[in-house]
């Protein structure tokens, strides 16, 4: 009898890894063995010192997730997913890379944002991380997202001030451009159409650039897996499922 897939989920900058729980007890439910990945400064880890480079947290992840099959790594996570799989390509089976980038910084208004982001982690980190968090999905699912996610508290943060701000320089400076090419792991991209974070015109353009690569658009915003997620789940099934049927062939 064969072992279900070790699925690897990677949470995203200033979210509690917690936000992947609905999520994690679906894929269970459907027999896949899922591990939720806590980024370094983060949830549990919140001692560790935060990652400065988006390299060292490659470097975490890979060693933590050794063994695992499917990696579905969203926004951060999906970037730290897409540069594991350039790099060490046998660290995983596929990748689903959800709300993905190969470039955050892709013009000015961007770099404006983040600076003004930072601005506002430095003065009032809980207020900040919360206006964020608030402005990821569509208007008309926040309530359903702030049911679902874990609401940061300034008793009990997401992560120290010093790992967000070391978050935003590596979404700042990541340039994923020369690399997502050299994925030769299937890839599947899933963006929301109405994403206001990373719009889905920067999930068609990986999809470009990835020669085995598979592009979705969900009707949602930048957090597909608690706005569309029976949907979300139907396409992640789906995919691996055509993943699995490809390599037995």
């Amino acid at each position: 009898m064969t072992s279900p897939p070790k699925i690897a989920l990677l949470h995203g900058w200033a979210t509690d890894p917690a936000i992947w729980n609905s999520t994690r007890e679906s894929l269970e439910i459907r027999g896949f063995n899922v591990t939720v990945y806590t980024m370094p400064g983060y949830g549990l880890r919140k001692n560790d010192s935060g990652a400065k480079t988006l390299e060292q947290l490659v470097d975490d992840a890979i060693d933590r997730l050794a063994g695992h099959d499917i990696w579905i790594g969203w926004s951060l996570g999906a970037m730290i997913s897409l540069e594991a799989a350039a790099r060490i390509p046998a660290a995983m089976r596929t990748v689903v890379a959800v709300c993905g980038t190969a470039k955050f910084c892709c013009d000015q208004e961007k770099t404006d944002s983040l600076d003004r982001l930072n601005e506002a982690i430095r003065s009032h980190p809980e207020k900040a991380v919360k206006r964020f968090l608030r402005s990821m999905p569509k208007v008309e699912n926040r309530r359903l997202v702030a049911r679902s996610a874990p609401s940061p508290n300034k008793d009990d943060p997401v992560a120290g001030s010093e790992t967000l701000l070391s978050g935003l320089e590596i979404l700042k400076r990541a340039d994923l451009t020369s690399e997502v090419n050299k994925i030769s792991v299937p890839v599947g991209l899933i963006s929301g159409e109405d994403d206001p974070i990373i719009p889905a015109t920067s999930g068609r353009a990986l999809h470009q650039r990835i020669p085995n690569s598979t592009f979705t658009a969900l009707p949602c915003g930048h957090v597909p897996f608690l706005e569309c997620g029976p949907l979300f789940l139907e396409h992640i099934v789906e995919f691996t499922q055509t993943v699995a049927e490809s390599a037995a062939s």
